[in-house]
């Protein structure tokens, strides 16, 4: 791919690098094809067929498609044979996220990744959220770059992969170069809980064609169905929901609004814990988000740990009421996947991407409600 990194010292356990030498040349769309069809054939297999479903009409309607992914970061997904890029900085050897029935070659990551470029480039979306995105300025953002997009980054402040001597993860956002970046805000830290982080992106985006303002958000939430967790979760969401309150006001016309992430969480009570995150989300009185999916969906992730599945409803597309889904690219059964689940041959993450079209209407007045 034409890619060199070397790396003169690094040291911290944040992974600040003293110097780090980068060269980068160009990528070009026809090299990313090329790369992504070597390593489809290095599988042997295509990538899972996903089936489009209507839910409303959009005969001539200008259509925002967003897609919403987390990609599985590599620190979070290696074995403790695999060497990392930072042995030096390492204080743990990965246990290989606990994909232990996983085949190892599934894994690897030089191949994984451009599977998961496919995943995105395969429906074309305007604007796309990745969550556990350890290679943002080596790989995705050359490669989508290529491809038509531009693309920012917040890293996670103390990122689980950086233990393992593995790149820090965090939350990347690409549009379509048609779009403009006006503002970008990025939030690690909870005024009220030093001892927390968060991973929040939130740009606002112009139509150079139409005009139109777009506050996108993105983000991922703290891990484990707890209760203490889901509490930590409602406060990132509130973190979010700030940043993202403060570009809607700071728009010349009122946005439309667009949140998108891994929450970790259901969107209802289950198992002892009381849901706090979504609803705060669909709750929230200054925009009234709802989601482009069902939130009865069976799952957006499905694993094998141990001896036995786990599968969860906790990636979400919520837009504000100004957009409508007019199309959703259905989550396959269960029934689709092999023994092991996700990740497997056909499909590089243990998540599914939600990909919705979401209808836009004209530009609404600055003194208008969302």
């Amino acid at each position: 791919m034409g890619m060199s990194l070397r790396i003169l010292s690094w040291k911290g356990r944040h992974r600040h690098a003293a110097t780090v030498v980068m060269a980068l040349k160009a990528m070009s769309k026809q090299t990313v094809l090329e790369a992504i069809a070597a390593a489809r054939a290095r599988v042997g297999k295509p990538l899972l067929p996903r089936e489009w479903g209507d839910v409303a009409g959009c005969e001539e309607a200008q259509i925002l498609r967003a897609m919403q992914f987390n990609v599985l970061a590599e620190g979070l997904s290696s074995r403790s044979t695999d060497i990392p890029p930072f042995p030096e900085a390492a204080t743990q050897v990965s246990d290989g996220g606990g994909f232990t029935k996983v085949p190892h070659d599934v894994l690897d990551y030089s191949v994984r990744k451009h599977l998961v470029l496919e995943e995105v480039l395969r429906v074309e979306p305007d604007v796309v959220a990745l969550e556990e995105c350890d290679h943002f300025e080596d790989f995705f953002r050359p490669a989508l770059a290529a491809c038509g997009y531009r693309g920012e980054f917040c890293r996670k402040k103390w990122s689980p992969c950086a233990p393992y001597g593995y790149h820090p993860d965090g939350v990347a956002l690409f549009w379509k170069d048609r779009f403009a970046l006006m503002s970008v805000d990025r939030v690690v830290d909870i005024p009220e809980r030093e001892d927390l982080q968060c991973c929040v992106l939130v740009a606002t985006l112009q139509c150079q064609s139409t005009d139109e303002y777009f506050c996108i958000g993105a983000t991922h939430l703290k891990a484990k169905a707890v209760q203490e967790n889901e509490d930590i979760r409602a406060l990132q969401v509130e973190a979010l929901l700030r940043c993202f309150q403060a570009h809607v006001d700071a728009a010349p016309h009122v946005p439309h609004a667009l949140i998108m992430g891994d929450f970790n969480t259901a969107p209802y009570d289950e198992l002892g814990v009381t849901a706090k995150a979504v609803p705060a989300v669909l709750s929230y009185p200054a925009i009234a988000f709802r989601s482009a999916y069902p939130l009865d969906l069976p799952f957006t992730t499905a694993k094998v740990r141990g001896d036995h599945i786990s599968q969860h409803t906790i990636d979400y597309i919520f837009a504000g009421p100004s957009l409508r889904p007019s199309r959703l690219l259905y989550v396959p059964g269960i029934e689709e996947l092999g023994t092991v689940l996700l990740p497997c041959w056909e499909y590089p993450s243990d998540h599914f991407s939600l990909v919705a079209d979401l209808i836009v209407p004209a530009r609404q007045a600055k003194e208008s409600k969302c």
